[in-house]
């Protein structure tokens, strides 16, 4: 990509992109490999867009929370959920 190649985004330096990930990108978690996978690949995808788009001052971000109450997180056995809890500094 050449530097203001991109015209879906306006003029350099407003473009702001944002996905959410997942710390599970970043640590492997027992039993949720191919979920860790995917979050890691939606981290590496977020560097490489942020990589292209740094010459037209694009600003790339990837929020990453840690575990949230979710219909699969309540699926699952409470020794499952905590060692994913004591992860979280602020609990």
């Amino acid at each position: 990509m050449q530097p203001g190649g991109n015209p879906t985004h306006g003029a350099p330096g407003h473009a702001r992109i944002v996905d959410v990930g997942s710390i599970a990108g970043k640590e492997s978690n027992p039993h949720f490999g191919s979920h860790c996978a995917a979050e890691a690949g939606v981290i590496c995808l977020t560097k490489r867009i942020a990589r292209e788009l740094a010459l037209d001052a694009a600003n790339v971000d990837s929020v990453a929370p840690a575990i949230i109450a979710t219909q699969f997180i309540e699926s699952l056995l409470p020794e499952e959920v905590a060692p994913l809890l004591a992860r979280i500094p602020m609990g």
